[in-house]
């Protein structure tokens, strides 16, 4: 098949190289970030477009891989209107995509760090318009070895909103600890077998029932004792608070 990409980024660019090992032709590569673009484009032997307006009609499938905030944009320099486009968001509605006659997502639910990342075993949360495009998109996922999940508006918006929490905070809440421990002068690899612990034992379980630490105990002069540790970091003793009383209400429901 062959496929262009719009965006150079961690997602656009792992997609390209996996596609691409999947057997595909990555016909151009397209974006805002000329250095980024020609150093893909050279990698998967693609054309480089650096105007969305000169990107070529050949291809059987367009795949946006911008952040949200510009996918209307390129919709809007996109010229052609008979050619199936895609977008990767979370968070975006499929809506945006209405003008092209077959559009649809392939939103991928992982944290795709670099473009080296593998797709294998990753969901993919799908839809599209019409079923040859949706048939199109599950062909792909299992191209890509991963998970084809059809998901509408509303279910991917509210599984974009879990992995944030999932994801984006529990990371942000690793590098606090990593910088807690570092001031100390403590190694972080003393948790990192807690962090693993914490979680696979959500695998196949509810959190709920895995919950451990003072809160759910309601240890209150250890949490006394962890507070006044914060006392000269507002920010982490407000989340500290917040977390804490989540905890003992999440363990009465």
């Amino acid at each position: 098949m062959k496929i262009t990409i719009i965006g150079s980024g961690n997602v656009g660019g792992a997609l390209a190289l996996s596609l691409k090992r999947a057997g595909h032709s990555i016909v151009e590569v397209s974006g805002r970030n000329r250095k980024t673009i020609l150093a893909l484009a050279k990698k998967i032997d693609a054309k480089p477009v650096y105007l969305l307006k000169n990107l070529s009609s050949v291809s059987d499938l367009y795949i946006v891989c911008v952040d949200d905030r510009y996918i209307a944009a390129v919709v809007d320099q996109l010229i052609f209107h008979n050619k199936p486009v895609v977008h990767t968001s979370g968070a975006t509605s499929i809506k945006v995509l209405s003008k092209f006659k077959q559009h649809g997502v392939f939103y991928p639910v992982n944290s795709v760090s670099n473009i080296k990342f593998s797709f294998e075993t990753t969901p993919f949360c799908i839809d599209a318009n019409e079923k040859s495009l949706l048939s199109l998109l599950k062909s792909l996922v299992r191209d890509l070895e991963g998970e084809a999940h059809i998901i509408s508006d509303k279910q991917r918006l509210t599984i974009h909103l879990a992995a944030v929490f999932a994801n984006n905070f529990s990371n942000s809440l690793f590098h606090a600890a990593y910088n807690l421990m570092q001031k100390e002068k403590i190694p972080f690899r003393i948790i990192e077998p807690l962090i693993i612990e914490t979680a696979d034992k959500t695998i196949g379980q509810k959190p709920a029932d895995v919950q451990t630490g003072p809160a759910v105990r309601n240890d209150e002069k250890t949490i006394e004792k962890h507070l006044a540790l914060l006392k000269n970091k507002t920010d982490l003793k407000k989340v500290y608070q917040i977390m804490t009383a989540l905890i003992k209400k999440q363990s009465k429901s």
